[in-house]
């Protein structure tokens, strides 16, 4: 398990149901999808069709690279402060990750033990992972980065996989 922070800096994001312009665009591109009372959010890490679940008033991150990302709104709101219509500074907690190469540990234990995670072995489907928005895979070279512990639910770690190029561009390993 490594630590890490997100390193700080501006970032284009829009809330979900907010009639703001970009979700039409995110719709068109088929990135992202409306359900009656939901949206799919077809990121990076989302594979057979499906996206992950995101909530009215959710917030997607864009990366420049067009990539969408969704982000729960109280955690969003906690670590983000507008600067301008959909500019915001963030400024990120420190977080545990983990890499195929350090899967040991506590956390690691209850999210497989639980069938929230598994490993399949595929270099390009490692990972496959039950979390609120659905199923999502990670390549063997991603991290896992558990955002919040100790959560309400049925699982008590609120995690997703960050593919490795977006890591290294967006974190900082502290220790």
């Amino acid at each position: 398990m490594i630590k890490v922070r997100k390193k700080p800096g501006l970032v284009m994001a829009f809330s979900l149901g907010s009639e703001n312009p970009f979700e039409d665009y995110f719709i068109d591109l088929g990135k992202l999808r409306k359900n009656k009372d939901s949206y799919e959010v077809f990121s990076k890490e989302t594979r057979g069709g499906r996206g992950q679940k995101a909530d009215i008033g959710d917030f997607i991150k864009i990366d420049k690279q067009e990539d969408i990302y969704p982000v729960k709104a109280w955690d969003f709101e906690k670590n983000h402060k507008i600067i301008s219509a959909n500019i915001y500074l963030e400024a990120s907690k420190v977080r545990k990750a983990f890499r195929a190469s350090d899967l040991d540990g506590e956390i690691i234990s209850y999210l497989m033990n639980k069938g929230f995670l598994q490993i399949l072995g595929d270099p390009d489907q490692y990972y496959m992972a039950r979390v609120g928005s659905g199923l999502v895979y990670g390549r063997k070279d991603d991290y896992l980065l558990i955002y919040s512990e100790d959560m309400e639910g049925t699982c008590k770690y609120d995690f997703n996989f960050v593919d490795k190029e977006v890591f290294e561009k967006t974190y900082e390993v502290l220790y």
